[in-house]
């Protein structure tokens, strides 16, 4: 290292043999440093120690570059991170945008979003939604067609009655009565009055609310085959029991007395034989009840016996033909209820059973 200029002033040695020391700072031209000199006054004469010294302005510059370097990284990174975390909200909510369109257009698909944060849980939400949604809209559809095929099955089922009513009601009128044109009437006025009234229960089983308490089954089933005795005893038919006591159980003593009473009036309908088995026990935690009879009728569809109008096409007992509701109340009552009922059909006995959730007191 050379030095441009270094000088010793004479004030600077004054300074230094006086006070033992001295400082001064050359600057260097041309140069981006000075020379920091420590002049020393020892026995053996003056002594300088020398160091370089960077000029502060070129300090001041290198400093500036590097924080502007520094502060243009930060903006960039800054901007970069803008745009992925916009990308990151935007694309999911224009996703979430285009999913709720699809829902109202009746477009199931789900949501895939996994940003692994509250959008993904969010999305989950909504797939969640739009399956409960999609269920909904296929039970309203269900209940949709079940309404055009109820309203069309009660149109065939009242077209013959009310026809019949009124071509015997004009006999009568026109003075072709041979005695019994007023019985055939009163006949089919009798199927109607059946027929609105099944549906008027139907309806109020879906509608009212009927109070839920402990019942004794048995008191309930006992009473039911009182109530059925004349119809068993008019078709000659013997009923065997087999009825366990004090079995409680859930329910409400309409709606359960009505369940016993369409079983056992549509095994009196259709049995095939003067036997009709009947029992009711108590197996691990529900309540069993049994009834079977043997049929004529070998093609029944079990799984559409519990539909409405649904009427086998052979019948022992044509004139006690029921209006084909029976067994969609004791569905209807079961499905109320949580009562599981199924019915089998094995050669030519048929077996109705409904279980019993027992009570927890």
């Amino acid at each position: 290292m050379g030095f441009h200029k270094l000088w010793l002033w004479e004030q600077d040695y004054a300074a230094a043999v006086e006070k033992g020391s001295r400082f001064r700072l050359y600057g260097q031209e041309k140069l981006n440093y000075g020379i920091l000199v420590e002049y020393l006054s020892l026995d053996s004469g003056i002594y300088a120690i020398a160091a370089v010294v960077p000029e502060a302005q070129r300090f001041v510059e290198i400093v500036n570059h590097i924080g502007f370097f520094i502060y243009s990284c930060s903006i960039l990174t800054a901007i970069m991170l803008i745009l992925v975390l916009t990308r990151h909200i935007i694309n999911p909510l224009t996703e979430i945008q285009a999913f709720t369109k699809r829902i109202s257009s009746h477009e199931f698909q789900p949501l895939r979003i996994q940003t692994g944060d509250e959008l993904e849980e969010v999305a989950n939400s909504l797939n969640e939604m739009a399956q409960n949604i999609e269920e909904y809209h296929r039970l309203l559809e269900e209940k949709n067609e079940q309404m055009k095929q109820l309203l069309s099955n009660v149109a065939h089922d009242l077209k013959t009655p009310i026809t019949l009513t009124g071509m015997y009601a004009l006999g009568i009128k026109d003075g072709l009565d041979d005695g019994t044109f007023l019985d055939t009437i009163l006949c089919q006025n009798n199927k109607i009055s059946q027929i609105v009234e099944k549906l008027l229960y139907l309806s109020r089983i879906e509608q009212k609310e009927y109070p839920l308490m402990e019942l004794e089954a048995d008191e309930i089933l006992e009473t039911c085959i009182k109530e059925q005795e004349i119809l068993f005893k008019g078709r000659e038919l013997t009923l065997f029991q087999a009825i366990e006591h004090k079995i409680r159980i859930n329910g409400n003593p309409d709606l359960l007395g009505e369940l016993f009473s369409n079983l056992l009036s549509n095994a009196a309908k259709y049995a095939s034989s003067q036997k009709v088995n009947v029992s009711l026990y108590q197996e691990g935690s529900h309540c069993v009840f049994h009834i079977s009879n043997e049929t004529e009728n070998t093609d029944l569809d079990v799984d559409r016996i519990w539909q409405q109008f649904y009427v086998g096409e052979k019948s022992r007992n044509k004139e006690l033909s029921g209006t084909g509701l029976g067994l969609s109340v004791v569905k209807s009552i079961a499905e109320r209820f949580g009562y599981l009922v199924t019915c089998t059909l094995k050669e030519n006995i048929i077996l109705f059973e409904v279980l019993f959730p027992l009570s927890r007191n």
